[in-house]
């Protein structure tokens, strides 16, 4: 053992450590995992694993071990050869690189939901003054001296499905703001473009901006987060909106349209606005390059680093006749 082995195992000298049984130095949960891998070594077989060790200090450390057998002696017998390299701090940055991407999408979250968030009242305020006032001709209703009751019923019934669709708008929001991310499952994509868009309604009505889905009946499931999604499209559509404010509100229009290539689901988002005229290909999903003097930069890194993820691929060129078009595949479910 060399003297980084003595640094990862806690040993002060090699006569700490030098015939004892390796095994015992393994961390409990990973014995099974550590047994099955030796055995397979000394079958013949070259691996690697990664396991946590427990040193002679009680101090764990995440271990990578490559081994290869090795026949020798006159009955060939096998033993092995094994390099193995401490990746403690390697994990350990991957993790906090993984914690500092979930609050990105977080605050991301929260920052597309701090601009939509005079729409969403508005959204919300709807639903909740017919309430109001169809109460209020309830109560009317019932003072007359024969009340009306197929009225009374019909206002009863409205107020039952403006109660729904207040619930409905509130729930769009505390899925989407939740902190973390949802599960990836088999998803319908159109289904989960449609919630986006839902959430958006109120924000595409204030800002004058029209937007049309376009969408096979049919299209493969993808395996998918879809709160991420959403977030993507989130992202993408309030960028075109930005993109076309300058506009006359006739000309304002996003066309979303969904296909199916082979092994891929494709989505371009296409805008009526200027183009990419400010920022090259290059260092357009970059972080923190952006071409608003209030923008951060952000929304593009967030929407590749989602689609990278999810296995998929995200682009973006000036349309045929004008404004620009971003276009993001995800990988069919293999699953569906």
């Amino acid at each position: 053992m060399n003297s980084a082995g003595l640094s990862f195992t806690g040993a002060e000298s090699l006569e700490d450590v030098v015939g004892r049984c390796v095994f015992d130095l393994i961390a409990p949960e990973f014995r099974e995992k550590f047994r099955e891998f030796h055995e397979k070594v000394c079958g013949g077989e070259a691996g690697t694993l990664e396991m946590e060790i427990i040193g002679l200090k009680g101090v764990r450390r995440r271990m990578e071990t490559h081994a290869v057998p090795l026949k020798y002696g006159p009955e060939g017998e096998v033993g092995q050869l094994a390099v193995t390299r401490d990746v403690t701090d390697v994990r350990r940055a991957e993790e906090l690189i993984a914690a500092h991407q979930a609050q990105l999408l977080h605050v991301s979250r929260l920052s597309s939901l701090g601009q939509m968030a005079a729409a969403i009242s508005h959204e919300i305020t709807q639903p909740l003054s017919a309430i109001s006032n169809y109460a209020a001709a309830c109560r009317l209703l019932l003072k007359r001296e024969q009340p009306d009751l197929d009225t009374f019923s019909r206002h009863i019934e409205t107020i039952a499905a403006q109660t729904h669709r207040a619930g409905e708008t509130l729930d769009r929001i505390r899925t989407f703001i939740r902190g973390g991310n949802s599960p990836k499952q088999s998803c319908d994509i159109a289904d989960v473009i449609t919630g986006a868009l839902d959430l958006m309604k109120a924000e595409l009505r204030n800002r004058q901006v029209r937007v049309e889905f376009r969408s096979p009946e049919t299209l493969p499931a993808v395996m998918a987060d879809r709160i991420q999604i959403q977030q993507v499209i989130t992202n993408l559509v309030t960028n075109a909106c930005d993109a076309m404010q300058r506009l006359p509100e006739n000309e304002r229009a996003i066309d979303i349209i969904c296909q199916h290539d082979t092994d891929h689901i494709v989505i371009n988002v296409e805008d009526t606005g200027p183009g990419l005229n400010d920022l090259s290909q290059e260092t357009l999903f970059e972080a923190f390059s952006t071409s608003k003097s209030e923008g951060m930069g952000l929304g593009l890194a967030i929407c590749r680093d989602i689609v990278t993820a999810h296995g998929g691929t995200i682009v973006a060129a000036n349309a045929p006749t004008r404004g620009a078009v971003f276009q993001f595949t995800l990988p069919v479910s293999k699953e569906a």
